[in-house]
């Protein structure tokens, strides 16, 4: 794979939901950008190690900056156009609808994106299904299999009610241009009565999926996934005011970014339907040693495209990603063996260097933990 290629391109549109997202994975590196190729959408580089096989998907995230489906849809084209993804994901927040016991901080995941706003104006408005698009069917079956089979909500904080366990459903999502803050009113209500079962609404889920399939008509090979989570939802038993709905949903946004970021990067870690490469630099590093000492430098040991502040993000996420677990050494070299040049050979050399620069302790239960030193490299970006 290429400098300017990605396995996987992550569209953000809130602040909210960038700043999740980049710290849900941990270590990015921002593109710096190029004279014929400016980084128009705060591009920024990660790594997302595979927990079944040797390998790392190589994820690119980008910020559209503002709401709406045009928004959306400049941001996917770009980054199709910038990075050539095989996939992209639109991750975020939506309002939800009180379909199979939804509530705030649970996930949709899409299976259908509607624009509902094409239509016929007569004395009432009455949709049409004209603009319906479709989803990877592969990244849903695997999305529901990664909410039965992973714990990927541990370690989330609780949400503003207290509660920290969400649930992810897959269902149709509406997207359209307009903030709807009153779903009994009579727009929305023909909108619902046209397709009883949407799961969410959002703003940007059709500009998205029309570049896509603009992009598939051009011969891209790529798929596409929306994952919400879910910031307000309707109280038919005490209706809201807008400013009521606006500070509702200004509350839960944060954690509902968080929901959904968490779920998209378990789901890549844990169960993406395509496998990942090494993404090595394929030589074996002419490894230096301090003075004196024994010890390989942990910088001589990655790969020259992985910093060690990346490396150590990577390490950082599949730690967090088993809590209460003992991470044991040949976890632990399972995450380096793909990010060390020359594979598995310099893995326990690296980990040894880790520990000995001060970047990786043992906790009790023969635990591993980043140190202060090592969070601290993480957190410069």
């Amino acid at each position: 794979m290429e400098n300017n290629e990605a396995d996987i391109a992550v569209i953000t549109i809130l602040e909210e939901e960038y700043e999740a997202v980049l710290e849900a994975l941990g270590s990015t590196t921002r593109d710096p950008g190029r004279s014929e190729s400016p980084n128009t959408h705060a591009w920024r580089m990660g790594y997302i190690p595979a927990s079944s096989h040797q390998g790392m998907y190589r994820v690119v995230v980008a910020f559209a900056g503002r709401p709406g489906p045009n928004a959306g849809n400049v941001a996917v084209t770009r980054t199709i156009g910038r990075w050539h993804p095989r996939h992209v994901l639109l991750v975020g927040i939506a309002g939800g609808l009180p379909i199979e016991d939804l509530k705030k901080g649970d996930v949709v995941v899409s299976t259908v994106i509607w624009d509902y706003e094409y239509g016929k104006a007569e004395q009432v408005f009455i949709p049409r299904h004209d603009f319906t698009y479709q989803v990877d069917g592969s990244l849903v079956r695997n999305a529901l299999a990664c909410a039965l089979t992973s714990d990927w909500w541990k370690g989330l904080n609780a949400d503003p009610d207290g509660q920290c366990h969400p649930k992810v459903i897959a269902g149709p999502i509406a997207s359209g241009s307009k903030v709807i803050d009153e779903i009994t009113e009579e727009f929305f209500g023909q909108v619902q009565r046209a397709w009883p079962k949407l799961q969410a609404i959002e703003m940007e889920g059709a500009g998205a999926a029309a570049a896509i399939q603009s992009a598939q008509e051009e011969g891209r090979s790529v798929g596409f996934l929306m994952v919400r989570g879910i910031s307000d939802m309707p109280d038919y038993g005490r209706p809201h005011s807008a400013a009521q709905n606006s500070a509702i949903r200004g509350r839960w946004k944060e954690h509902a970014a968080t929901v959904a970021a968490r779920f998209a990067v378990s789901l890549i870690a844990t169960n993406w339907p395509y496998p990942a490469e090494l993404h090595s630099g394929g030589h074996v590093a002419q490894t230096s040693r301090n003075e004196g000492s024994n010890v390989v430098r942990a910088n001589d040991v990655f790969d020259s495209k992985l910093s060690l502040r990346e490396a150590l993000g990577l390490i950082h996420l599949h730690l967090l990603s088993q809590p209460g677990n003992r991470d044991k050494l040949e976890q632990l070299l399972k995450v380096l063996s793909p990010i060390c040049r020359g594979g598995a050979e310099l893995a326990t050399q690296a980990l040894n260097s880790l520990q000995a620069n001060g970047f990786l302790i043992t906790a009790p239960g023969d635990r591993y933990e980043l140190s202060p030193k090592a969070l601290n490299t993480i957190a410069r970006r």
